[in-house]
């Protein structure tokens, strides 16, 4: 499974992206789809959020995606005035073409 980390277009920090084919193989191979699934669960982590990306989810966002379309998952938070994170998520986006939809998350 290959995955990109890039700063963020979306207005988060930097971004995790998966191609669309990529992300399509994991639903015939087991060990793609823990690799895909470890990426995203490893990025939440890294941010300090304890969010995990569950079948459901993946099907949806397979739903959503196609072939040559993006996975991007996106931190985003919150702030005081004074720069106090006061609450903190990821959002996930399929993008296909210069369309992007937000599948899971808040805006």
């Amino acid at each position: 499974m290959k995955v990109e980390y890039v700063h963020s277009y979306i207005g988060g920090d930097i971004d995790l992206i998966i191609s669309g084919a990529e992300f399509v193989k994991a639903d015939d191979d087991e060990k793609m789809y823990t690799e895909m699934e470890f990426a995203i669960n490893a990025y939440n982590t890294g941010y300090g959020l304890n969010i995990t990306l569950s079948p459901q989810n993946y099907i949806e966002l397979k739903n959503r995606l196609q072939k040559n379309g993006k996975v991007i998952v996106s931190y985003r938070q919150e702030c005081t005035p004074y720069g106090r994170v006061t609450d903190a998520w990821s959002n996930i986006y399929v993008m296909n073409g210069n369309n992007l939809e937000l599948v899971l998350g808040d805006e």
